[in-house]
């Protein structure tokens, strides 16, 4: 069985699966200055992001997509979109699968846009673009650093070609200007044709970690960067695990569980194995658990889903942020979990997430991420006052009316217009 919600609550906040590629809407339904809306689930179900066209106006691909870069605390994430003068695409929402290899290159020229996004305010301030010769390259190569409730430091590293240095860029946002820094690039990490990155930015302690899922970890010392010497360091991957290969979101994930970061892959589609770093410093890696993927299809668990034996491998999703033997994969539209110690397939459940199709399920698009109890609380007291304006309208009430926008197949109703209503300020009103 599933780990109890409760093991997805901490003293610290409430943790949530955010799918990070946004649905959109017309400006219509989200008019501003609401530019977020959200559907609140508990873990295993997914929390999903709605923002309006006038955000991520460009047709998605699995080549190009609004995707959120990174999520820090206090309820902010880093939302990345390009923003060309294509026309609007028929379906707003539609996500091209038909899309050619060669088409990747077609939003090259697009603007590439960073949005700093806050759940508390519902809005998405689109941040300045740096220096045109450094441009955004990756949205996974960027990360956020939330140093208080109000202040925050976007940061985006990228090698520079043809030197031993890469460039920091980091947005602080109470300065409203981004500043570049050309640091030494980490001995012992891979050439820089080599070095690939982009398969996120993970926030581990006082480090901010750039993964590249094929060798390893470049990392940088939050302190020393708020001190004004920032260093960066190189933490390869398991010596077995390096590979030089690209697209590895569907067969491994790094992510921070019990406090220690953990890495996760399907080694040569046979076998499952996790492995927990030891000493950041050091970069000792040690192989807790493995498991072979046949002995997992033998399960009685897995036999009693009623599900047919799986054509393909399982794509890897995450791991759990508090419970470091429970790795979680995707099988289609489907979330299942393994407890690594036991070697026991656990449940599985259908995964609402509309974008990329679930062929393409993957770490790349769902992550963990941790919110401020009182800010979850407060999105299932706005679920709660929506019902009891439902009820007032099925009760024929004079004392209120609702509008409420809907997009076809949510579950979930961004309010247009909230006033003052018998004492609580998340209400609707109606024209």
């Amino acid at each position: 069985m599933a780990p109890p919600s409760s093991d997805w609550t901490t003293e610290e906040g409430q943790w949530v699966l955010l799918v990070c590629i946004p649905h959109v809407v017309s400006d219509t339904v989200l008019p501003p200055p609401t530019d977020l809306s959200i559907e609140r689930e508990h873990p295993p179900r997914p929390f999903r992001l709605t923002v309006p066209r006038r955000v991520a106006p460009d047709p998605k691909s699995i080549y190009n997509h609004p995707y959120v870069s990174s999520a820090g605390d206090f309820g902010r994430f880093v939302l990345y979109a390009t923003r060309g003068t294509q026309p609007v695409p028929p379906v707003v929402n539609d996500f091209d699968t038909d899309a050619e290899p060669e088409d990747r290159f077609d939003h090259i020229g697009y603007p590439r846009e960073l949005f700093l996004c806050d759940l508390n305010t519902r809005t998405a301030t689109l941040l300045p673009r740096p220096d045109p010769e450094r441009p955004i390259v990756n949205p996974g190569s960027v990360g956020l650093l939330t140093t208080s409730a109000t202040k925050s430091i976007t940061l985006h590293l990228e090698p520079s070609p043809g030197t031993n240095l890469a460039t920091l860029l980091c947005y602080i946002s109470d300065g409203n200007r981004w500043t570049v820094q050309n640091l030494y690039y980490p001995p012992g990490a891979p050439g820089q044709r080599r070095w690939k990155g982009g398969d996120g930015v993970v926030n581990y302690m006082h480090f901010m970690l750039w993964v590249d899922l094929s060798c390893g970890i470049i990392t940088l010392n939050t302190n020393l960067l708020l001190q004004g010497h920032p260093e960066l360091r190189y933490v390869p991957l398991p010596q077995a695990c390096v590979m030089e290969a690209a697209g590895l979101a569907r067969e491994r994930c790094v992510g921070v569980s019990a406090g220690k970061v953990r890495f996760l892959e399907i080694s040569n589609y046979e076998r499952i194995r996790l492995w927990t770093l030891v000493d950041i410093g050091t970069g000792d890696w040690t192989l807790d658990h493995q498991l072979d993927l046949d002995n997992l299809w033998d399960e009685d668990a897995f036999k009693a889903t009623g599900l047919d034996l799986p054509n393909e491998c399982p794509g890897v999703a995450f791991i759990h942020p508090e419970h470091p033997t429970m790795a979680y994969f995707f099988q289609e539209s489907r979330l299942f979990h393994v407890d690594m110690s036991t070697g026991k397939f656990m449940d599985g459940q259908y995964f609402m997430m509309d974008n990329p199709p679930a062929d393409y399920h993957s770490s790349r698009f769902v992550r963990p991420w941790k919110l401020p109890q009182q800010l979850f609380s407060a999105f299932l007291f706005e679920s709660w006052i929506l019902v009891k304006l439902v009820i007032h309208l099925r009760g024929n009430s004079p004392i209120v009316k609702c509008k409420m926008d809907a997009y076809p197949g949510s579950h979930a109703y961004p309010v247009k217009e909230r006033v003052l209503l018998n004492g609580f300020s998340n209400a609707a009103k109606l024209d």
